[in-house]
């Protein structure tokens, strides 16, 4: 059955989405999941929608997801399996953080047999909401291994026992290192088979798929299995391409892994052209080319450091990059405004090429995802103190802060910090500067250059109060 095409949806969805018109963006969202259910890059958007129109509303509320929960329960009861989907979807909309309601979706999805989209859910669960639910990560588990993701399945085996010393995984760890991309295989599984196979070629892919590729040898044997097998056997499927994309952008031999890389990302997108995964892929692609000449010219200027135009061409490449760089995180910002390190990542360009304000805006945006917290406040405070705006600079610095212990986590937002105070210039400013370089010293005398900071600091109070 042909895909339905939900482009206009989505589109809705997002310029919603920007007019923080929630509401919208929630439905609109939903109905093109309720067209596409097996849509994880959708999935994944309405959920971030869903929980950052519970926290700018004070909360989710487990109350108003009673009745569509209960009715996501009836509807599976019923065998009426994706309507129990969009059921628990709209559950979800009131508590996006209640792991009940999550782990009702995830188990509608694979009574659905949305594999994909119930092995999703329940790593977002592992992620982000219960780290330590055993049983959730058994069966997310044993999802990756019916999708035949090996080691996802092994990675998901080994945390149990790293929470469960005792738990017994053996079995599971060997049966999934066993696993490949094949259909053949993937078909011998669901029977329960979990013999590896004897052939020499196929043992050897297993071994490669199951560990890292370190080599150019083991990766071009992985692609000529790959083209040999998996592209014959199912030329349709994307995520074969993507795979050799990967395989390829790894390549040492880079000038052949760029050009392979490139046709197979392209055809990746061609069978799949919402997938912006892939987009972002072929991005990350030219970004590497452009820093893989970089460094050439890098290495020629070392070897030559009076050659002149090496030295010309490096700088029109590195303004070069930085103009690419920027274009493709708006790009991705545009097709993903839910991804915060999309927003940290084009805040900190914005940064670095002075656009001060379109830092400020990203970064504000960023700076809401625990992950990035620290270091997006504290461009975010560069941006202001780089605008003269100190006061607003110090209250970024003092939010990067909150709430952390560990030094080097908070040692460059103090340091900014005390530098914002320094540049206020008044004497009670100075003191202020003064303690947070004298806190910096204490701990590392030799960072950056707060041993100089400290007797010049000191000597200028001095001089102000007399």
């Amino acid at each position: 059955m042909a895909k339905v095409d939900i482009s206009k949806l989505m589109k809705k969805a997002e310029e919603a989405l920007n007019r923080r018109n929630y509401g919208l963006a929630i439905f609109s969202y939903s109905k093109a999941l309720s067209l596409q259910p097996e849509n994880i890059d959708a999935r994944i958007k309405l959920r971030a929608t869903q929980s950052r129109a519970a926290n700018e509303s004070g909360g989710g509320s487990f109350v108003k997801a009673l009745v569509p929960y209960l009715k996501s329960i009836i509807l599976a009861t019923l065998g009426k399996k994706e309507q129990a989907m969009i059921a628990c979807e709209n559950a979800i909309t009131c508590a996006p953080d209640n792991i009940s309601l999550l782990k009702q979706l995830a188990t509608c999805a694979e009574d659905a047999e949305f594999i994909e989209v119930a092995a999703w859910q329940r790593q977002e669960i592992a992620d982000k909401h219960d780290r330590e639910d055993i049983d959730n990560l058994w069966a997310l588990g044993k999802l990756y291994e019916d999708l035949g993701r090996g080691s996802e399945a092994v990675s998901t085996y080994e945390r149990i026992q790293e929470i469960d010393p005792k738990a017994d995984v053996g079995q599971e760890i060997r049966n999934a290192s066993a696993l490949m991309t094949s259909d053949t295989y993937a078909d011998a599984f669901a029977q329960g088979s979990h013999e590896i196979v004897k052939d020499s070629e196929e043992a050897e892919h297993l071994e490669l798929v199951s560990g890292t590729m370190k080599t150019d040898e083991q990766r071009n044997k992985a692609i000529n299995y790959i083209l040999a097998h998996d592209a014959k056997d199912r030329p349709d499927d994307h995520r074969v391409y993507i795979q050799l994309g990967d395989i390829f952008y790894n390549l040492d031999d880079f000038e052949t892994g760029y050009k392979e890389a490139s046709k197979y990302f392209n055809k990746a997108l061609e069978l799949n052209p919402t997938d912006s995964n892939v987009r972002d892929k072929l991005g990350d692609l030219e970004i590497k080319k452009v820093r893989m000449d970089l460094l050439a010219l890098q290495n020629r200027l070392k070897a030559n450091p009076n050659d002149q135009e090496a030295k010309s061409a490096y700088q029109q490449k590195n303004r070069d990059r930085v103009v690419f760089e920027i274009k493709e995180y708006e790009r991705r910002v545009k097709e993903q405004p839910l991804k915060a390190l999309f927003h940290y990542k084009l805040g900190e360009l914005y940064y670095q090429t002075k656009n001060y304000d379109g830092a400020i805006g990203e970064l504000q945006l960023a700076g809401k995802d625990p992950k990035y917290k620290i270091t997006a406040l504290t461009i975010l405070g560069r941006s202001f103190h780089a605008m003269e705006q100190y006061d607003m600079a110090i209250n970024q610095y003092q939010n990067a802060v909150k709430g952390q212990e560990l030094f080097d986590k908070i040692r460059d937002p103090m340091y900014y910090e005390a530098m914002a105070f320094e540049a206020k210039g008044d004497a009670e400013s100075l003191k202020k500067s003064l303690e947070l370089y004298t806190k910096i010293y204490q701990t590392e005398i030799n960072f950056k250059d707060v041993k100089a900071k400290v007797p010049e600091l000191q000597k200028k109070i001095k001089e102000l109060v007399g």
